[in-house]
């Protein structure tokens, strides 16, 4: 079960659509790493009044990839609903 989990989530992760994921989403069965994450980046901003060094292992490291992987995103004229949270918590501008 942990494997297929993983896999799901790279699967979320890369913006791609799975019926096994859709499938788990609906029955609740799994909370996203990503919202997950997302909800200690935000406590963490809160605390501290900034954001974590991205030469942080954790939090930092996820963060930095976020940003790579949204800013892509953005430069392509796309958007979607991680972009939003991002640039609604100050987080991408």
């Amino acid at each position: 079960m942990m494997n297929q989990r993983t896999r799901l989530n790279e699967v979320k992760e890369a913006g791609q659509s799975n019926d096994h994921l859709l499938k788990f989403q609906e029955h609740g069965i799994m909370t996203t790493l990503w919202d997950n994450n997302f909800e200690k980046l935000v406590s963490y901003k809160e605390k501290y009044g900034k954001l974590p060094s991205t030469k942080e292992k954790g939090l930092g490291r996820w963060i930095g990839n976020q940003r790579l992987i949204l800013n892509k995103v953005k430069e392509a004229g796309q958007s979607n609903d991680r972009l939003l949270k991002f640039e609604q918590h100050g987080i991408i501008s």
